[in-house]
C-alpha cells in the first residue's frame, strides 16, 4: 500500500519557488559583486607586492608591469613611486628613474632611499634642504644580502686585493706585536684574513645578517677567522665593544656606504688603545673637500681634507695618506690614524 501522499498547498510551493528564484536570481549575484568588490580592493597591494617581489629577484621588466597595474588601481599607493624609481635606476634608465623619484618625494617628502637615488641621478633636482649624508641602511642590507653567497667569488673575479694591500700598509704602524684586530664593515671577512696568523683576536661588526653568516663560517690559517662578531652599525658602535680593546682597526671598502664618518671616528677611537692604528680607504671624491655622492660611481667619495678632520676631531693623529690599488679599475686612498704615540 502506497503511503499518503503529503499535500503541499499551491502557495506554498510558490513561496518555496520564489525564495529559491530571488536566492539564484538576486542572492547569489550579490554575493559574488560583493566578493568581487573586496578582491577588487586588495588588487592595489596585490600587484604591488608582486613587484616589489619581482624587484628584489632582479626581474625589473615584470616588477614594472605590477607597478603600472597598482599605479592604474591606485596611483597614490605608498612607496610604489619609490619602487619604480629604484627599478628604473636599477636598469640605468635615469631619467624614467629621475621622473619617478621627484613623484616619490611629493608622496612622502623624507623618503631617504628616494633622496639618495635622486642625488646620485641629479643632486641639482633635490629640494633644498635635502642631502643624503649615508646611504640607508636598507638599501646597503638589500644590496649585501642580495650578493651574500656569492660575494667572495665575485670579489675574487673583480681581482680585490684590499687584504694584502692593506695588511702591508698598515702592519708597521701597529705598535702590538699580536694585534688585537677590530673589522669595521667586516663583510665575509676578506680584510681580515691575512692579520688571523698573527693576531690574538678579531673582531667583525656588520649589519647585514648574511654576511655576519658567512663570516662565521670563515676560516683561514687553519683557525676560525673571527673570534668574535657582532650585528651593528658602525657608526654608532655598541658598548660590547670594549673601550681601549683594539690595537688595529680596519675600515674598508665600507666609507662609500656610509658617507658622514664622524660616528665611525668617534667610536673607533674609543676602541683603540693608546698605540693603536686605524686605516680607512675611500673613494675619492670630485670637490676637494667633503664628500658627497659621485654621479659616476653612485656610491660616496671622500676628500682626504674630510676625512682628516673628522678623525682629528676624534683625537686620532694623521700617520699615512697615499693611494692604493684595491681593485685594478677604481681608484682609492687609503689614510692611516694613530692614537697617542707608536
Amino acid at each position: 500500500m502506497k503511503p499518503a501522499r503529503k499535500s503541499v498547498s499551491l502557495s506554498n510551493m510558490v513561496g518555496e519557488a520564489g525564495a529559491a528564484l530571488q536566492e539564484a536570481v538576486v542572492g547569489r549575484p550579490k554575493a559574488w559583486v560583493a566578493q568581487a568588490r573586496e578582491r577588487m580592493k586588495n588588487l592595489p597591494k596585490t600587484n604591488f607586492e608582486l613587484g616589489v617581489m619581482f624587484a628584489e629577484q632582479g626581474r625589473f621588466s615584470d616588477a614594472l608591469f605590477r607597478f603600472r597595474i597598482t599605479e592604474y588601481l591606485q596611483a597614490d599607493y605608498p612607496l610604489l613611486w619609490v619602487n619604480v624609481g629604484s627599478c628604473y635606476f636599477r636598469m640605468g634608465q635615469k631619467d624614467k628613474a629621475k621622473t619617478a623619484l621627484l613623484k616619490a618625494l611629493k608622496q612622502t617628502p623624507n623618503n631617504q632611499s628616494a633622496i639618495y637615488m635622486l642625488a646620485s641621478i641629479d643632486p641639482k633636482a633635490l629640494p633644498a634642504g635635502l642631502k643624503p649624508e649615508r646611504m640607508p641602511k636598507d638599501m646597503v642590507v638589500g644590496f649585501f644580502s642580495a650578493m651574500a653567497n656569492g660575494y667572495d667569488l665575485e670579489e675574487a673575479r673583480e681581482k680585490y686585493q684590499a687584504g694584502k694591500v692593506i695588511h702591508d700598509l698598515l702592519k708597521p704602524l701597529v705598535s702590538a706585536a699580536v694585534p688585537a684586530v677590530l673589522d669595521l664593515g667586516c663583510g665575509t671577512g676578506i680584510v681580515a684574513r691575512p692579520w688571523r696568523a698573527g693576531a690574538s683576536s678579531i673582531t667583525g661588526v656588520d649589519f647585514t645578517p648574511a654576511m655576519l653568516t658567512l663570516a662565521n663560517k670563515a676560516t683561514h690559517a687553519d683557525k676560525k677567522l673571527f673570534d668574535t662578531l657582532v650585528e651593528a652599525d658602525i657608526t654608532q658602535l655598541p658598548t660590547s665593544i670594549p673601550e681601549a680593546s683594539a690595537d688595529a682597526v680596519l675600515v674598508v671598502n665600507v666609507a662609500q656606504f656610509v658617507g658622514d664618518l664622524a660616528g665611525i671616528m668617534v667610536g673607533a677611537a674609543r676602541a683603540m688603545k693608546q698605540g693603536a692604528a686605524l686605516v680607512i680607504t675611500m673613494e675619492p671624491y670630485t670637490a676637494n673637500t667633503g664628500f658627497g655622492i659621485n654621479s659616476s660611481t653612485g656610491r660616496f667619495g671622500h676628500s682626504s681634507a674630510y676625512v682628516s678632520q673628522v678623525a682629528q676631531s676624534a683625537g686620532l693623529k694623521l700617520a699615512k695618506d697615499e693611494a692604493v690599488e684595491l681593485y685594478p679599475t677604481i681608484a682609492a686612498r687609503a689614510i692611516v690614524f694613530t692614537k697617542g704615540t707608536n
